[in-house]
């Protein structure tokens, strides 16, 4: 089964997808949102969507750390719920603390000028999120906490 993630931004919406056995996360790209409320940007992801051939779309939820939602996880909500209503995918949300940090450190430690010239990663953040949605999906499965 391939699913998508998304990172969600006030900017960008950072996507990431899983091969067809859905095992692996790999970054895939990264959007630029459109101004004028979510119409655009749904019917970007929902075509891309349909050309991967995709199964399951998880949305980013950023809590903050001490797990209360903050305006981020608002409009986050508000995104995939225009979302679900544009596509015939099962949608989830899925909490993504400390993915774009991640990314971040990752994206350094591989090519720190890439970071300094503000290579966007957005896409890296979903893939970060996807990796922990699918190991905590595999552990749930598997009887564990």
């Amino acid at each position: 089964m391939r699913v998508m993630a998304l990172d969600v931004g006030l900017r960008w919406i950072g996507v990431a997808v899983t091969d067809e056995t859905g095992t692996l996360a790999m970054p895939h790209s990264v959007l630029e949102r459109q101004r004028e409320g979510h119409r655009r940007d749904v019917a970007r992801v929902r075509e891309l969507a349909r050309g991967l051939g995709v199964e399951r779309i998880v949305v980013g939820l950023p809590l903050n750390m001490d797990g209360s939602e903050g305006r981020s996880a608002e409009l986050a909500r508000a995104f995939a719920e225009a979302l679900r209503v544009a596509v015939s995918i099962p949608l989830e949300m899925h909490d993504e603390r400390l993915s774009t940090f991640s990314a971040r450190e990752a994206a350094l430690e591989a090519d720190p000028a890439g970071v300094a010239r503000g290579r966007r990663v957005d896409d890296l953040a979903a893939a970060f999120l996807l990796r922990d949605y699918l190991e905590r999906r595999t552990a749930g499965a598997a009887g564990q906490p």
